[in-house]
């Protein structure tokens, strides 16, 4: 194997009350600290030609009356 690439999530914290993001944290700090080459993928949002929520963003401003932000 020459390198390993892990997709992770955005801001992992292994202080974190979330056991989903302490456990990310703890994985690539292990990972960084294996000596082989390595790349940590922090995508924000994964899309694709018919992703759910990406095509229900658009569909809500062109048909909705009010649409909330958070």
């Amino acid at each position: 194997m020459r390198r390993i690439i892990y997709v992770s999530i955005t801001n992992p914290d292994s202080t974190s009350d979330l056991p989903y993001f302490r456990g990310k944290a703890r994985l690539e700090s292990s990972l960084k600290g294996l000596g082989v080459s390595s790349c940590i993928l922090r995508p924000t949002v994964l899309f694709g030609k018919e992703d759910v929520l990406i095509n229900n963003i658009p569909w809500s401003l062109r048909h909705l009356p009010v649409v909330g932000l958070a």
